[in-house]
């Protein structure tokens, strides 16, 4: 399987070599300029998978743009898997490989999302925004944390505490916040481990969808649809189960409206 994306690879960057072919002759000044191999090919790819186009923001397409190739790399020992992301040259990233490693023991079960610091070039990280806070004289620019593709790229833990920002652990709210907090589920009071679900989708979607149908995906070709489609049986069956309710609860009412004998 490997030597299949590998071949798919060399194509897209016109590293293969193709046969003889006899072409009419054309004027070479139309060609000029023309970028080799498939480009956009891996942005084009991602914007056609639901659960991967949801991640991408306008902003990072132009760095996606130049995104040449992304390689899984499943693991010997364990079921956890690596994603390296390489990059052609370009004004956004110093660096030319991303990587996302996945750690798991047990199937399905993630104990660590491995990323990696972004090296990026001054004025180009897509990951964070400027913010103006504070009042009158006071005010200051801040950088805070934006909704970027790039993210994924963040290491998560789920066994390191997250503590909320603007939460002040030595308050009594906090003190009872935290017998409170005892008492709920750990995965739906924890961002870290909900971070990690979602960076596992994110990863599977690569990992068993976009990597083996690329090609598919980048032409259009592959049905993405069926989540969608779940849904939309599961409104229809409601709909069916509260027009039969109504029909029994008529048939009752007009039977009790009859005068008995």
């Amino acid at each position: 399987m490997q030597a299949a994306f590998d071949h798919r690879q060399d194509i897209l960057s016109d590293a293969f070599t193709f046969g003889t072919v006899e072409v009419p002759i054309c004027d070479t000044k139309d060609l000029q300029g023309v970028d080799a191999g498939v480009p956009g090919f891996w942005l084009r790819a991602m914007l056609a998978n639901k659960t991967i186009a949801s991640k991408i923001q306008e902003k990072d397409r132009p760095i996606l743009q130049s995104l040449a190739d992304i390689k899984l790399t499943q693991h010997t020992d364990g079921y956890g898997f690596d994603l390296a992301f390489f990059f052609d040259k370009n004004s956004y990233l110093k660096d030319s490989c991303l990587k996302k490693t996945f750690v798991m023991c047990k199937e399905n079960v993630i104990e660590k999302c491995i990323g990696q610091q972004i090296q990026w070039i001054s004025g180009a990280d897509p990951t964070k925004q400027k913010k103006r806070k504070g009042k009158g004289k006071k005010k200051s620019t801040v950088l805070v944390k934006a909704e970027s593709f790039f993210n994924f790229f963040e290491t998560v833990d789920a066994d390191k505490p997250s503590n909320e920002p603007g939460k002040d652990e030595s308050s009594d709210d906090a003190e009872e916040g935290k017998e409170t907090d005892a008492k709920l589920d750990s995965d739906d009071n924890d961002p870290q481990a909900a971070q990690m679900e979602q960076d596992f989708d994110l990863g599977s979607a690569f990992r068993d969808d976009l990597i083996p149908q690329a090609l598919e995906y980048y032409l259009g070709v592959v049905d993405d649809s069926s989540e969608d489609s779940e849904g939309d049986w599961g409104e229809d069956d409601e709909d069916d189960d509260e027009e039969e309710a109504n029909s029994q609860d008529g048939k009752k009412a007009k039977k009790a409206k009859e005068p008995s004998n």
